[in-house]
């Protein structure tokens, strides 16, 4: 999946760690200020860190804005 796809279908990026388990949005206008719009979402997540406890091992996914919404 590409950002365009993500801003096209009004979604978020959230980084979901498998070490602490933290879920933490992640608005994709950062990345794609940054990437463009052709940036694949598997490329941007091999680059990032979980923003708790900064482990590698984390998982950059698009999820629907309501679902972050209903969390909080």
């Amino acid at each position: 999946m590409k950002l365009a796809d993500v801003i096209d279908l009004n979604r978020v990026l959230e980084v979901v760690c498998d070490e602490c388990c933290q879920r933490t949005p992640l608005d994709p206008t950062f990345f794609v200020t940054r990437r463009g719009l052709a940036a694949r979402i598997e490329d941007i997540g091999s680059t990032l860190v979980c923003p708790c406890c900064g482990s590698h091992d984390i998982e950059l996914r698009s999820t629907a804005a309501t679902t972050m919404l209903e969390r909080a």
